[in-house]
C-alpha cells in the first residue's frame, strides 16, 4: 500500500512538471484515498502534490486548499520515521520550498518571494541542481512582482547549473521565467535574460 502510494505520488509529479494540475489532483487524490493506512511520509507527499495540483488547476478557492494540504503535510513531518529509503521531504526546509514554489504558481508573487530569500541561502551546497531550480522559480516570484532587474540577477544564478547538468525541470522553470519576463520584452532585463 505505501509503496502504492508513492508511485501515485511520482507519477502525479510528472503530471506537476507537465503542468497538467486535473492529472495531478487525479493521481494524489487516489492516493489519499488510503489516507487512514498510509505512513506520514507517503501521506505529506501526496498532500504537497495535490496542492501543486491545485495551484496548477487554478480553480476557484485553491489559495486557501493549498495552504491548508501544505499545513497539514507540514505537520506530518515531525512523524516520519520509517525505514523505507525512498521518499525524500524530511530534508531541510522541504515544505517551505514546496509552499515557495505554489505560491508563486498561485500568483503570490512578493511572498513566494520572501520565502525564496529565506530558505534558498541555507540549503546545504550539496543540493545544487534543487538551488538551480529554486533560483529559477524565485526569478519567477521576481519577476511576477515587477522587479525584472532583480529578476535576471537571480536567474544569472540558475543559468550556469541548468548549462552543466541539463536538467530538464531547470530549463522549464527558465522557460517560465521568460514567460513572466514578457512585460519587459525588447527592453534591457528581456535583452540581459536573453
Amino acid at each position: 500500500r505505501q509503496l502504492v502510494g508513492f508511485a501515485l505520488y511520482c507519477k502525479a509529479m510528472l503530471h506537476t512538471d507537465t503542468g497538467d494540475g486535473p492529472g495531478v489532483l487525479d493521481l494524489a487524490g487516489a492516493g489519499l484515498r488510503d489516507g487512514a493506512q498510509l505512513i506520514p511520509k507517503v501521506r505529506a507527499l501526496l498532500l504537497q502534490q495535490a496542492a501543486h495540483g491545485h495551484a496548477l488547476a487554478g480553480r476557484p478557492g485553491a489559495d486557501g486548499e493549498c495552504d491548508r494540504l501544505l499545513g497539514e503535510a507540514s505537520g506530518l513531518i515531525g512523524m516520519i520515521g520509517d525505514d523505507f529509503p525512498w521518499g525524500a521531504c524530511t530534508a531541510p526546509h522541504w515544505i517551505d520550498t514546496q509552499r515557495a514554489t505554489v505560491w508563486t504558481r498561485l500568483g503570490r508573487f512578493c511572498e513566494a518571494g520572501d520565502l525564496w530569500e529565506q530558505v534558498i541561502p541555507v540549503l546545504p551546497a550539496s543540493s545544487r541542481r534543487d538551488i538551480g531550480v529554486y533560483h529559477a522559480r524565485h526569478a519567477q516570484a521576481l519577476a511576477g512582482s515587477g522587479e525584472p532587474e532583480e529578476a535576471v540577477a537571480v536567474a544569472w544564478l540558475a543559468a550556469p547549473v541548468a548549462a552543466s547538468s541539463g536538467s530538464a525541470r531547470m530549463r522549464a522553470e527558465l522557460r517560465a521565467l521568460r514567460q513572466r519576463m514578457e512585460p519587459w520584452r525588447g527592453g534591457r532585463p528581456w535583452r540581459e535574460l536573453d
